[in-house]
């Protein structure tokens, strides 16, 4: 004997179900490939931010490794920004600023190198004559560990010290544009002159 079916209630149809359980696995199977979609993005760009944090750290390097592979007493006419002291003529030194290959300009500021030299130099000329730079112990530079006794008479004065230097604070700073914005690396360093006196 068949119960009669209960009134005011219908049974549910297996369509419904089949229907909702779709939509709930297509739910799921979006969110999954969205977040598959967004790790394999953020690890290529971190793959290119670590490549080039690489490049940049290299190109640092090479720098500072060119630098000391000249006498001291020459560094400062061949990496500062005046071009017309350079040794061998005008403009045929390295001078202050660089590119690096595979770095970027940024984007706001295209007209600028990647790459500078800082050196303790102070632009001694009158305003509106051209740019005459020297190297200063009195600069005021923390970041250099300046003012300082850089031809190492144990006196801090205010003379150009740019051809008998034997300390040398300088540092190399690189600003590009990364995958993520803007990027910046710097090293620092002291190069001294071992030389008796």
């Amino acid at each position: 004997m068949t119960r009669p079916p209960r009134s005011g209630r219908a049974a549910p149809s297996r369509r419904g179900f089949t229907l909702i359980e779709i939509a709930i696995s297509l739910t799921i199977l979006a969110c999954a490939i969205s977040m598959f979609t967004t790790t394999v993005i953020s690890m290529l760009r971190q793959r290119e931010v670590n490549r080039q944090n690489s490049l940049a750290a290299r190109a640092i390097q090479s720098t500072l490794e060119r630098i000391r592979n000249e006498p001291l007493s020459g560094v400062w006419a061949l990496y500062n920004a005046d071009p017309d002291d350079d040794p061998l003529g005008a403009g045929t030194a390295p001078g202050a600023t660089f590119d690096v290959d595979g770095l970027a300009r940024r984007r706001l500021t295209p007209e600028l190198p990647v790459g500078d030299v800082l050196l303790p130099g102070v632009d001694t000329a009158d305003a509106g004559d051209p740019p005459q730079w020297e190297l200063r112990e009195d600069l005021e530079a923390p970041e250099l560990g300046m003012p300082r006794d850089l031809d190492l008479d144990h006196v801090i004065d205010a003379l150009d010290h740019g051809s008998d230097c034997r300390l040398l604070p300088i540092e190399v700073r690189l600003r590009w544009e990364g995958p993520l914005g803007p990027r910046e690396m710097r090293m620092r360093t002291v190069l001294i002159d071992y030389r008796m006196s």
